[in-house]
């Protein structure tokens, strides 16, 4: 499946202009934010609910509206002193949520058959039986390339992130740790999920190596993670820059 996404969002890619560049109302949530100039953004946390008021848009606004009323998120914003944004939303999640997936409400709502992902779904199957119909001759030859290739991609994305501003600011968050996240049950949940997927556990892969093998497998995944955090962390310290906001607010599952 997570071949599928990638040729689908490299056929998209090949549009003039991304489609998730810019919020679009026909998908976009209505905190969806696409312009980040100091002039046209502000972040505000909002903490004190006796100075600010947050709406459900994401946007933050003063207790005090302009006619010296109580304000209200009913109210017409004309009438709202807005001090900034709460909770922002890229145009890249609403993308990958709404349009991507089309995410349904809930388990019991099963939604409906993206037909672009069943489209590149097939393709991707189909490239892995052209890949495997001749045998372990062929596919061994084709492993030097599928195997090599995702580095060679992540290095550039890897150089291209760690020329842009604040950068730095996202990997110093990167490798400087946060032991107390270490009592957090979601923290070791999240790791074993990583390594479970990554090293293919329970699929028989590392069992039918020999134990050198396993171990140089074992080793060379975890350091290609630690590569790959980065690449994409320098992108989340560029984020942090562009918004204002601290890394943390910025890490969003999905964008």
């Amino acid at each position: 499946m997570i071949i599928a996404y990638s040729l689908y969002f490299l056929v998209l890619s090949f549009n003039s202009k991304l489609p998730w560049e810019e919020c679009n109302p026909k998908w976009s949530s209505p905190n969806c934010v696409d312009d980040y100039s100091p002039d046209k953004f502000t972040f505000n946390k909002c903490m004190n609910s006796s100075l600010f008021l947050k709406c459900d848009n994401g946007k933050c606004f003063n207790i005090t509206a302009l006619n010296g009323k109580l304000a209200d998120c009913s109210m017409n914003e004309t009438l709202l002193e807005m001090v900034g944004w709460w909770n922002p939303t890229f145009p890249s999640q609403d993308y990958w949520n709404k349009v991507i997936l089309q995410k349904s409400s809930g388990i019991e709502e099963t939604g409906t058959i993206v037909w672009q992902l069943a489209v590149a779904l097939v393709i991707a199957w189909i490239g892995v039986y052209a890949m495997v119909i001749k045998g372990i001759h062929a596919t061994g030859k084709i492993v030097y390339f599928t195997a090599t290739f995702p580095y060679l991609v992540l290095l550039i994305l890897g150089i291209r992130g760690w020329l842009l501003p604040g950068a730095g600011k996202g990997i110093e968050f990167y490798i400087y740790p946060d032991f107390s996240k270490l009592s957090d049950i979601n923290v070791w949940y999240d790791a074993a999920s990583q390594i479970f997927f990554t090293l293919s556990v329970s699929y028989g892969g590392l069992v039918a190596l020999s134990f050198s093998d396993s171990v140089v497998v074992s080793i060379s995944n975890c350091l290609t993670s630690v590569f790959a955090g980065f690449v994409v962390f320098s992108y989340i310290g560029y984020l942090s820059h562009v918004t204002g906001q601290e890394i943390n607010d910025v890490i969003q599952a999905g964008s």
